[in-house]
């Protein structure tokens, strides 16, 4: 049956529009505790890695009988080629969330055990501490299989992902029962022919979940409608097999310090017997690298030229098929006071949560383990409290302050590498490679307050079944 909905604000006209509320979806048994809150309608924008866990997370964890996710495609473009690392902080996340996952994705990756920095000499860091100390290892793996395994276990747990579903807009409106929800605005169908009439949706839910990354729709309509702040860095990056990485390199996190310190490097194993290489260009470097038209080979020729004293990077360059060279520039926002709306009449209950809450320089690696993070403890105070107000409540209480301390130290990591002037670093060695020496932890932060994280405990508004 078609839900009308009586908005509070009009969208403008639209060429076909029809409106749509959630099916019902079978209730999951998961959860502890019995909370009014597990009998929301929930709308997830976005289906990328905060989306999928947070849809994960509603289930798994709080039990939320409706859950959807609206997703604009289902690939990542040349994302599909990115590697990321997850510390024990997002592994630990990922294992409250369901056990199997949890090993399902430790076995799509390579476990680290030590982390080299190449300079004029060579120091090697062992990770076995981390395991020790915190429970578990550093991971590396492609951003692909993270998202794939988060895909198999939302769809296993009765979620509803729908692709080719892009938001417009979101705006608050009121049911035939008087309570207050929320209407997104849908483009249906990605890759219409431009004559083909435009289709569009109303989506009703009682609580959005934005996830929809750097350029939030969701953010925007809680206030921030800024442009995305330029971090003045480009990345390049690439997977290749390991037939193409020496063989001591291949289950070891490598970075490389070149003479000019405005460039960087890096290799990881990324499963399946891959390696994922990455490069960072700062200062005058970019207004080259940007001006690039994009044609594979001229980027392949252009990073040998600029990374040629590396000579291992320059083999994993040359192996990589052309089409699988991806540059992307790096751009963040700062940290916000608050990822939640609704508590004003004229609001719709919604929270944010990944890059479109706390968009995170790569200085430290922390972006996907803070959306993983992001998403348990959000099913959790959805689970524990007794509305959705207070669940909102505590999710800022526990996310702002957290997220906003690790995006600072993700800018001081960055911005520290910029000011590096040429007297800090040493002249080439031997093999090409120039370097400097380094603390082993230098720029790792305060790993205790990083990699221990457990999702916070109710202290406001807990919740006691009667």
């Amino acid at each position: 049956m078609v839900e009308r909905a009586k908005c509070c604000s009009r969208p403008t006209m639209l060429r076909r529009c029809r409106v749509i509320s959630c099916l019902a979806i079978p209730a999951f048994g998961g959860a502890l505790t019995t909370s009014p809150n597990q009998g929301l309608d929930v709308a997830i924008v976005g289906g990328g890695i905060a989306g999928l866990a947070s849809a994960v997370s509603l289930r798994a964890i709080g039990g939320v009988r409706k859950v959807r996710v609206f997703e604009r495609g289902e690939g990542f473009g040349e994302y599909g080629g990115f590697g990321l690392a997850l510390w024990p902080n997002g592994l630990r996340a990922l294992r409250h969330m369901d056990t199997s996952l949890h090993d399902e994705v430790v076995r799509s990756g390579s476990v680290i055990g030590e982390r080299m920095f190449t300079t004029a000499e060579s120091t090697s860091i062992d990770y076995c501490r981390e395991r020790e100390a915190f429970g578990h290892p550093m991971l590396c793996l492609r951003l692909l299989s993270l998202h794939n395994a988060l895909r198999r276990t939302a769809l296993r747990l009765g979620c509803e992902i729908l692709s080719g579903m892009s938001c417009k807009k979101v705006y608050p409106s009121l049911g035939e029962d008087g309570k207050k929800r929320a209407a997104l605005l849908m483009a249906v169908g990605q890759g219409l022919e431009e004559e083909e009439e435009e289709e569009e949706e109303v989506v009703l839910a009682d609580f959005v979940i934005g996830a929809d990354g750097l350029n939030s729709v969701v953010r925007a309509r809680l206030g921030d409608d800024s442009k995305p702040r330029d971090t003045h860095c480009v990345w390049f990056f690439g997977i290749v097999g390991h037939a193409a990485c020496p063989i001591l390199l291949r289950s070891r996190v490598h970075t490389f310090f070149l003479s000019d310190p405005t460039k960087a490097a890096s290799l990881m194993p990324c499963g399946d017997h891959n390696t994922y290489w990455a490069v960072a260009l700062t200062g005058d470097n970019i207004k080259e690298a940007m001006a690039l038209r994009g044609d594979d080979k001229e980027m392949k020729h252009f990073l040998k030229a600029q990374f040629g004293e590396c000579n291992a990077l320059v083999k994993l360059i040359e192996a990589t098929p052309p089409h699988q060279v991806h540059r992307r520039r790096i751009e963040d926002r700062p940290a916000t006071k608050s990822f939640v709306s609704g508590a004003g009449p004229d609001e719709f209950y919604s929270a944010l949560v990944g890059d479109a809450a706390h968009p995170t320089r790569p200085s430290l690696g922390q972006g996907a383990n803070m959306a993983l993070e992001d998403a348990v403890q959000l099913a959790l105070v959805l689970r524990e409290t007794s509305s959705i107000a207070d669940a909102l409540r505590e999710y800022d209480s526990a996310r702002v302050l957290r997220c906003a301390k690790l995006q600072g130290d993700s800018d001081f990591v960055a911005e520290q590498a910029l000011k590096l002037g040429e007297d800090d670093w040493p002249a080439h060695g031997g093999d090409g490679q120039a370097s400097r020496n380094r603390p082993a932890n230098q720029g790792m932060g305060d790993a205790e307050f990083v990699y221990n994280w457990e999702p916070l405990k109710l202290h406001h508004f807990p919740w006691q079944p009667k």
